[in-house]
């Protein structure tokens, strides 16, 4: 669809003067683009560089103090585990004692009526003894 347009010396004139001055400023926008397109690029760099800075500085900081850190936790585990142990030994120790003390109490029993069983047949056969004399 192409059409003529009729536009006015005044109208032509008009847009022709917009026109020259949007290229001029954007010429302008251009030029000082490529001038501060530098410096936005060291402000970029600089931006995820000063995370990574600081990262670092509280890493090398801190090291110390978290290998202490770890130290105490270290100390404090063995602690718990000395004390699990302890408590585990005298436990055993008890189930043990127990255990003997069942043991005796059973072998004194036995020999109680050992003993009792003898005594009463040989007092038996030496009443009978006694007896047929």
């Amino acid at each position: 669809m192409e059409q003529e347009v009729k536009i006015t010396n005044r109208e032509w004139n008009d847009l022709s003067t917009k026109v020259e001055t949007h290229e001029k400023k954007i010429k302008e926008h251009e030029n000082r683009l490529d001038r501060h397109g530098a410096k936005i690029d060291t402000l970029e760099a600089n931006n995820i560089a000063l995370p990574l800075t600081i990262q670092e500085a509280v890493q090398k900081g801190m090291s110390s103090a978290v290998e202490r850190l770890n130290k105490h936790d270290d100390k404090f585990i063995s602690i718990d585990l000395a004390k699990e142990r302890e408590r585990a030994d005298k436990l055993e120790r008890k189930v043990k004692e127990d255990k003997e003390k069942r043991l005796f109490y059973r072998r004194t029993l036995a020999s109680a009526l050992i003993v009792a069983c003898v005594s009463g047949v040989v007092g038996f056969y030496i009443a009978a003894f006694l007896n047929n004399l």
